[in-house]
């Protein structure tokens, strides 16, 4: 019993592993990449609208998104745990703080007027960062997901070997009630 209770607690920790910290960290990290994009679309929509008041909007959905992706980046912190998975947010926060000051560029740039000179930022400046920001992100999903398949084979390598020590126990107590049967009979 304590050895198939030990097995089962493999099997459950494996589990809650995957559902406990890795699906929510891959959520998260869409977000992340949602918010990001919701940035750099309402970006190119500055650039591309004439009204004042549709500015002011674009600027309120940068800066709404922003703030969704500072708390997903404070929830990594408190949660990633390992060395991989640290550097990635270092890198994360790195393209996110370049990708930030750009942003402002390009809104004071607008502000200005000068939209040929926004368009520049955006082209040159902004979107290398964005890739970047992006490539850390799907890198983190990636290793997640990693985390998230080995978490999976340790969880079915401890139920395989659940099963062979439950096939062995029930063969060898079969094998031992037929020989104290034979001993008794004989």
């Amino acid at each position: 019993i304590a050895i198939g209770s030990t097995m089962l607690g493999r099997v459950k920790a494996s589990t809650d592993e995957i559902i406990g910290q890795r699906m929510p960290r891959i959520e998260a990290t869409q977000q992340l990449l949602s918010d990001v994009n919701d940035i750099a679309i309402a970006l190119r929509n500055q650039i591309l609208t004439d009204h004042a008041d549709d500015r002011a909007a674009q600027s309120r959905a940068i800066l709404a998104a922003r703030d969704a992706a500072e708390r997903t980046l404070q929830y990594f912190d408190r949660t990633l745990d390992r060395a991989r998975g640290r550097e990635l947010l270092a890198q994360i926060r790195k393209e996110n703080a370049l990708y930030v000051a750009g942003q402002d560029k390009l809104m004071r740039t607008v502000e200005g007027g000068d939209l040929p000179g926004a368009r520049a930022i955006l082209t040159d400046e902004l979107r290398p960062i964005l890739a970047r920001l992006k490539g850390a992100a799907t890198a983190l999903i990636d290793y997640q997901k990693t985390l998230t398949t080995q978490s999976a084979a340790a969880a079915d390598a401890a139920y395989t070997q659940s099963m062979l020590l439950s096939w062995s126990i029930g063969a060898a107590a079969l094998l031992l009630s037929a020989l104290t049967a034979w001993w008794i009979t004989a």
